[in-house]
């Protein structure tokens, strides 16, 4: 996040059109060594306007990190310290927010971390996309990822909580992910 959007090791899929929300998640399983080295779920529309989710190395302790970024300016919204190595991943997107959370033990009990509203482009043209995102590795280093379940569903809104639609959008059994370590 910010100016310097220098990630190498990206994927990239289009966001489904649709008018329900979208319930986003991955289980990601890494030991990063290096300041922000990190794992992501991004909501993207280009490499200035974006949320982010993800599995981070911050002065030292594993955490999961939400952060926002529109035009250029980037502002985290939550560090919450983890107590796994394995963590799944969900963000929540609807019209006008985009709530972030988490769970250690499989999906059985579900931690929010935070919400925002989703960013605007101002680039005409530009839609929404959904991202996986590893960088920060130390240089000259080989890091690996192993990311499994990664899934998009149509939800809908019920008294504040995300029911999940009968059919599951996509489903892939991503398993790992080689990240080559540049200079920061």
């Amino acid at each position: 996040m910010g100016p310097a959007n220098d990630a190498r090791n990206v994927l990239l899929r289009p966001a489904p059109d649709s008018g329900n929300a979208l319930e986003i998640e991955v289980t990601v399983e890494n030991s990063p060594t290096n300041q922000y080295e990190q794992c992501d779920l991004v909501w993207y529309l280009d490499d200035s306007n974006m949320v982010k989710l993800g599995q981070e190395l911050v002065d030292g302790k594993l955490c999961v990190v939400m952060g926002r970024e529109e035009n250029d300016k980037t502002r985290t919204i939550s560090i919450t310290p983890l107590d796994s190595r394995k963590v799944r991943l969900r963000l929540t997107v609807q019209s006008n927010q985009i709530e972030g959370s988490f769970s250690t033990d499989a999906g059985k009990i579900w931690r929010t971390v935070g919400t925002c509203e989703p960013p605007k482009s101002e680039k005409p043209g530009f839609t929404s996309k959904i991202s996986l995102q590893f960088y920060q590795g130390a240089a000259g280093i080989e890091h690996w990822a192993r990311l499994s379940d990664f899934s998009i569903r149509k939800c809908r809104f019920e008294s504040k909580r995300f029911v999940h639609a009968r059919m599951s959008l996509t489903t892939s059994p991503l398993t790992s992910v080689r990240r080559k370590s540049r200079p920061a």
